[in-house]
């Protein structure tokens, strides 16, 4: 087996989707082995590493042993839960919740998990409307951490942060959402502009969810605090 094949490698995908697929893995991967080499500066930065590839590790398991099993679409939003609560505990711990801002760890699990969620429940809408192909959820995922990690907070005319977060934190959307993603037996073959168009209405749809879970999120944490 081709090393590539172990990284979110799906047959049933066309090939110009999987290849982007595996440019956003490299591009993650590159993002991880900066934070690596960051750790000379600060060693937060190597917790930080470490997290995003314990993630991709373990989102690649489930993706490649354990989605096939046809309870998993069970555990879909449960994963998806428990992964971005481990992901937002190390990220807040290494100086970055909420990308620097979150007063605890409680504003940051508050304010990020039910997002999080929304989103999945965004992706799984999406599927329902129109069945997707693992690739197709994997961009959609990448959309959503794109909008979140880079353009609502400002970064986007900053090439050096949209090249970090770009990569690693909008990267790791991608590997949380294809992870245990419904994916039926044989998606429906599409050509480019059919994608895009399923992109489109996954991204509309997410991001209401988006909204729905940042407004969950704020009251929660003003009710408790």
């Amino acid at each position: 087996m081709k090393m590539k094949e172990y990284f979110f490698f799906d047959e049933l995908n066309p090939k110009w989707l999987q290849k982007i697929v595996y440019i956003i893995i490299l591009w993650y991967i590159i993002g991880v082995v900066i934070f690596f080499l960051l750790g000379f500066l600060n060693v937060l930065n190597v917790l930080a590493a470490s997290n995003l590839l314990l993630l991709l590790i373990i989102t690649n398991i489930l993706f490649k042993y354990v989605r096939q099993n046809e309870n998993s679409r069970y555990f879909y939003l449960p994963v998806i839960f428990l992964l971005a609560l481990l992901e937002e505990t190390l990220v807040y711990y290494s100086g970055g919740g909420l990308q620097g801002a979150a007063l605890s760890l409680w504003h940051d699990l508050a304010l990020s998990i039910p997002v999080f969620l929304m989103i999945g429940v965004g992706i799984l809408l999406t599927n329902r409307i129109k069945k997707m192909n693992s690739g197709e959820v994997f961009l959609l995922g990448y959309i959503c951490g794109f909008i979140l990690e880079i353009i609502l907070p400002g970064h986007f005319f900053n090439p050096i942060l949209i090249f970090l977060f770009g990569g690693a934190g909008a990267g790791f959307y991608s590997i949380l959402y294809t992870a245990l993603a419904p994916i039926p037996e044989e998606p429906p073959e599409r050509n480019k502009i059919q994608t895009i168009k399923i992109l489109l209405i996954g991204t509309i749809i997410c991001f209401f969810c988006m909204v729905i879970g940042g407004i969950i999120g704020s009251t929660l944490y003003e009710i408790t605090t």
